[in-house]
């Protein structure tokens, strides 16, 4: 059973990045730091061979986010020894160049500086970026652990439909949209889809995998991060190999496709502009539930919130 618990501030922190992504322009909500995880059990020297390489690596990704058309690069720095390090960018597949570019160099310079400090394992996100640096590889790997859920409270209400109805079509958009992501190539594994629920509800998903997986692992992590959310009006996961998040509002960069329409879903490209307010946050770090937290926001926003020291 969960312990129940007060909330403490990196909670708050989080909530309130939450709200302000929801009310900011696109371009601002992008670079918004969501959070980061780094396990103090890996610390490195200052000015030893690891920093060197450390630093080396991130001028990389920061480098290659500006000519990189698919969000995505890896790379490792070293011998093959304790010294090497092994790090990658993933982009949000909706983002220009640019918006990538002002992503990672973000990333770059305030995961090692600002949030983890001389910790060789490390990984930040943000609303529009994910960086990522080990000294064991991880390339290839669909990996699960550390990771943030995120949903909306309110209770669905449809004149048009029943609560039922609507579970039935948001697993089966959640599970259209992952296996749609998980079949794209080496370049990019990303999904976007909308569709029309009932007359009033349009049901929005993007999904998206590191491209270094395969089909089957891609499947496999997204599969694990829709298992962890709730049936509500919203939710997303954020995992290293892989993030989710549906909406019943249009959160697409761009809607420059046909208006969705019933039976099949339509292909978008993403836009979080007049989003409604953000979905409730929770960690997950791989172990065991530790405290759960359920709180109310003010200007009408429902946030639940679990903080994890592990998740099964």
């Amino acid at each position: 059973m969960e312990k129940m618990a007060s909330i403490n501030w990196p909670d708050l922190h989080l909530i309130f990045l939450l709200i302000v992504c929801a009310v900011v322009p696109n371009s601002a909500a992008d670079q918004y730091y969501l959070d980061s995880y780094c396990p103090n059990t890996t610390i490195f020297a200052p000015h030893s061979q690891y920093d060197t390489n450390l630093n080396t690596l991130l001028g990389s990704l920061s480098s290659n986010a500006a000519s990189n058309p698919d969000g995505f690069y890896s790379r490792s720095i070293g011998d093959g020894t304790n010294d090497t390090v092994y790090g990658l960018f993933l982009c949000r597949g909706d983002l220009n160049t640019s918006s990538c570019s002002d992503c990672v160099n973000n990333a770059t310079l305030e995961l090692p500086a600002k949030y983890c400090p001389n910790i060789a394992e490390a990984i930040i996100w943000y609303e529009g970026c994910m960086v990522r640096y080990s000294s064991k590889s991880f390339f290839g790997k669909s990996e699960v652990f550390p990771g943030i859920l995120a949903w909306n409270t309110h209770n669905f209400t449809d004149t048009n439909a029943t609560v039922a109805q609507f579970g039935d079509a948001v697993r089966e958009l959640m599970r259209n949209a992952s296996s749609q992501a998980a079949m794209g190539g080496s370049e990019k594994k990303f999904s976007t889809i909308s569709y029309n629920f009932s007359r009033s509800v349009t049901l929005y998903s993007l999904a998206q995998c590191t491209p270094d997986l395969s089909q089957k692992d891609c499947d496999h992590c997204l599969t694990y991060a829709i298992s962890k959310l709730p049936i509500s009006e919203g939710g997303r996961a954020l995992l290293p190999s892989c993030n989710f998040r549906y909406e019943i509002y249009p959160f697409f960069k761009d809607l420059d496709a046909a208006p969705p329409t019933g039976g099949k879903p339509v292909h978008r490209i993403p836009n979080l502009s007049a989003s409604p307010p953000a979905s409730p946050a929770s960690h997950m770090t791989g172990g065991a539930k530790k405290k759960v937290v359920a709180i109310s926001v003010a200007i009408s926003l429902p946030v639940f919130i679990i903080v994890l020291s592990g998740f099964i």
